[in-house]
């Protein structure tokens, strides 16, 4: 769970860093589906 959580957090800095940017990275919104597919199936990270 920690290393997901780091993997997380590197990610997020990563888009933060990149202001010209504007639209969110398709491996943005796969890994934000699938932490929502892990959880509404009752699974923790």
């Amino acid at each position: 769970m920690m290393m997901l959580m780091l993997i997380d957090g590197a990610i997020a800095a990563q888009q933060a860093e990149s202001s010209e940017c504007r639209e969110i990275p398709p491996g943005i919104t796969a890994w934000s589906a699938a932490k929502a597919l892990i959880y509404s199936e009752g699974g923790t990270l």
